[in-house]
């Protein structure tokens, strides 16, 4: 586990979304004011790319690719 900041947990989901090789999911701060998908869906359409407060990131693939996405965060402890 690792420990980023907001500018750069923005620039991973960008850089994961131009990736073939790795999996991933992102955690918007509006996970937590949603009950829903659909109510979900429109909080993240209403909000402009650069205002998304990212809880969280999973990143799953290959080691190279994983490590060329992560490998110069910080861990988390």
């Amino acid at each position: 586990m690792t420990k980023v900041k907001q500018n750069r947990l923005r620039r991973l989901v960008a850089e994961a979304r131009e990736r073939d090789d790795v999996f991933w999911a992102d955690y918007p701060e509006q996970m937590l004011t949603t009950g829903h998908d659909d109510e979900l869906t429109d909080a993240v359409a209403a909000t402009a790319e650069h205002d998304i407060r990212y809880l969280g990131v999973v990143v799953y693939g290959g080691l190279d690719a994983v490590t060329a996405l992560t490998g110069r965060f910080s861990l988390w402890n």
